[in-house]
């Protein structure tokens, strides 16, 4: 704690401590180390040391320029404290959006649906900084959500960078304008974002399903991960990812046209497929990412309504992809014309709805997708 001492005028070396001085721009050199947090604004140590009241408490010549140094290493011990603005003090200290998984969040419009039960369930959280950081560095921290359908209203997210660690086997949608989203040691879970000003980051994570639009997309120690992208920069595979699939994003909600203007967003250029792997030798790229086969891409749902006049996608698919897509509007419309020419009585109609109701049920059965379906009924209830 006392290798600043080194950094004390050449002319004060041999001095006592406390006759030892220090420059301005050695103070500020010390704020690469202390980030100084006052009347909820950031501002430079040096400047603030050189407010009349902490000044004088540091012994500041106007003459000279400098400081005392035995002075400012008391000051800075006085006013040390735990940096406000880290996920883990966010989580410990910040206003909690919820906490227990089946009730509606504190937040207007915020609800978090549980689907089924366990232990970690109790420690799941979901928690913000504003009450004590500038808007700059508001923070929004999640933890532990497992097994349940998430969803954040725009206003709780707008602006906020977020933190997503420890989610198993869950629905998250984080539908606004965001600064930046880090999502690390997830599994099984689908994350659903609105635009990211800055930079998504996943490290840890398996098997997630992930949809988003982002400025940059940084991966790292990821296996089985199917990306479905919006971004102008090439998505960056570092260390450690393997059986990484990429596609086009792939969904709207009708808020996203205000949020991309909010987040100066541009939607003509996408990179999607053009993912850069530095760790990579020549000729491994199939071990690590491939692109999403056009058969097997389809559009996803958002299972609820939000504000906004955004009714299609936002981004040209290429043309395998749209062509994917239309195929199989046009199997859905060939599948209702052939019902209606049958010219089937209302008993063979009802024949017809039951046997397709149980096929259907029986898929969710087998898919395990038949939580999230009943998740969403209740989610809807409580909306």
């Amino acid at each position: 704690g006392q290798w600043y001492l080194r950094c004390v005028r050449a002319d004060s070396k041999g001095l006592p401590l406390d006759k030892q001085t220090m420059t301005i721009p050695i103070i500020a050199s010390l704020g690469i180390m202390f980030t100084v947090y006052t009347e909820n604004s950031i501002r430079p140590l040096h400047e603030v040391l050189q407010q009349q009241v902490h000044a004088t408490v540091c012994n500041f010549s106007k003459l000279t320029q400098t400081f005392n140094t035995q002075q400012v290493r008391t000051w800075l011990l006085d006013h040390m404290h735990a940096n406000p603005f880290t996920s883990k003090r966010c989580l410990m200290h910040g206003k909690t959006v919820y906490q227990k998984p089946g009730r509606p969040l504190r937040r207007s419009s915020d609800i978090s649906i549980e689907n089924g039960s366990t232990n970690t369930l109790t420690r799941c959280r979901v928690t913000v900084n504003d009450h004590e950081t500038p808007k700059e560095r508001r923070l929004l921290a999640m933890q532990y959500v497992s097994r349940q359908i998430s969803v954040l209203s725009p206003e709780t997210l707008l602006n906020h960078r977020v933190h997503v660690t420890h989610c198993n086997d869950a629905s998250i949608y984080l539908l606004s304008s965001m600064k930046c989203i880090s999502v690390k040691q997830c599994s099984r879970t689908t994350l659903v974002t609105g635009p990211i000003s800055g930079t998504l980051y996943l490290t840890g994570c398996i098997n997630m399903r992930i949809i988003c639009i982002a400025r940059r997309v940084v991966l790292r120690n990821c296996h089985s991960c199917r990306l479905y992208l919006l971004t102008p920069t090439r998505p960056l595979l570092l260390a450690g990812c393997n059986d990484i699939t990429l596609a086009p994003y792939n969904t709207f909600y009708r808020g996203l046209a205000g949020h991309l203007s909010h987040a100066n967003f541009s939607v003509s250029k996408n990179l999607w497929d053009q993912p850069a792997s530095p760790m990579c030798k020549e000729g491994d790229n199939n071990k690590v990412f491939q692109k999403l086969p056009p058969e097997n891409f389809h559009l996803f749902s958002i299972p609820f309504n939000t504000e906004g006049t955004t009714t299609g996608l936002v981004n040209k698919l290429p043309h395998p992809y749209e062509e994917s897509t239309a195929r199989a509007r046009e199997r859905v419309n060939k599948w209702y014309d052939s019902v209606q020419k049958c010219d089937l009585s209302e008993t063979q109609t009802a024949q017809l709805a039951g046997t397709l109701q149980a096929r259907f049920h029986d898929w969710l059965e087998t898919t395990g997708n038949h939580k999230e379906i009943e998740a969403l009924i209740r989610l809807r209830d409580k909306s």
